[in-house]
């Protein structure tokens, strides 16, 4: 069996209910094919997979928006492709701006869908207020009860200068208390984007922690936890902790108008992904801006 780390499915709207400054889709535009669906393929080449021996840590429901604005037939018929071919990874993964807590039968057919269900959501505050005021949306969705019966919530939190290194810690516990059902918290850096020109990019420039500011802010979460080491982190309920860069992925793909590419948009056939599998998965150490912690 040849094992791959996350196969994301990309949507191709970039509509989304929030405004992130930072949105690396409008940075980019990759990945899109006009809105125009491929379920037929993704149907078909998930099958050569299975064929081939190839398997994923994660099938990733993702988007250049944000996937529950798309109307619910439409989700069914993707969501009928993922259940079929379930056997095929470990964990389905749904990005969401959070949307999806308020859409009740969206929200149940991915939550009911297989037994490993994980929802993601970027912010870049704890504290709901901070994180509605800079990322542009109206409603804190933690509060809804669709996220309440989530199995399982991944939150990625920016590393940016809206998070007080003096209370972050202390914040994330009454987080963990109060949603039991969040299984991970990861702090990461925000990746700029390609067009290093645009108000996305310049955005993430302005915002995000210089390597001292880092620096203090990891050895303030360490120090509330009695930790010498980022490695193995874990809350006082035993969830799950981690600092580390984003953009790391040796095993990932991604499919999109109708084929598996990489990261650079460059096609990748089953050799290829079998040669990626069979390949040392080189993850790198704990970082930020090229900074071993």
């Amino acid at each position: 069996m040849y094992r791959l780390g996350n196969l994301t499915i990309v949507l191709p709207s970039y509509k989304c209910d929030k405004a992130c400054p930072f949105c690396i889709a409008k940075n980019n535009r990759k990945f899109n094919d006009s809105e125009a669906e491929h379920f037929a393929e993704l149907s078909r080449i998930l099958d050569v997979m299975r064929i081939n021996g190839i398997r994923f840590e994660r099938i990733v429901l993702s988007g250049n928006g944000e996937p529950s604005l798309y109307g619910i037939e439409t989700l069914k018929e993707l969501a009928s492709i993922i259940k079929l071919h379930e056997d095929l990874f470990d964990t389905l993964r749904v990005h969401t701006s959070g949307n999806i807590f308020w859409e009740k039968d969206k929200f149940d057919l991915f939550n009911q869908l297989v037994d490993d269900v994980e929802f993601d959501m970027l912010r870049v505050a704890i504290d709901p207020q901070k994180d509605m005021e800079v990322l542009g949306y109206a409603r804190d969705y933690t509060q809804s009860s669709e996220f309440q019966k989530a199995k399982k919530i991944k939150f990625d939190i920016g590393l940016t200068r809206n998070l007080e290194s003096s209370t972050c810690a202390q914040d994330l516990e009454e987080l963990l208390q109060a949603h039991p059902n969040i299984d991970l918290i990861r702090f990461k850096s925000l990746m700029p984007g390609e067009n290093e020109q645009s108000v996305q990019a310049t955005w993430v420039r302005e915002n995000r922690m210089s390597k001292d500011e880092f620096m203090e802010f990891a050895k303030g979460i360490l120090k509330y936890y009695s930790s010498k080491s980022l490695q193995g982190l874990k809350s006082t309920s035993g969830k799950r902790i981690a600092l580390e860069n984003s953009g790391n992925y040796p095993k990932d793909v991604v499919f999109s108008n109708g084929i598996i590419m990489d990261y650079s948009e460059s096609p990748i056939d089953i050799p290829a992904l079998q040669r990626m599998a069979l390949k040392f998965d080189n993850t790198r150490a704990l970082r930020y801006d090229g900074i071993e912690i």
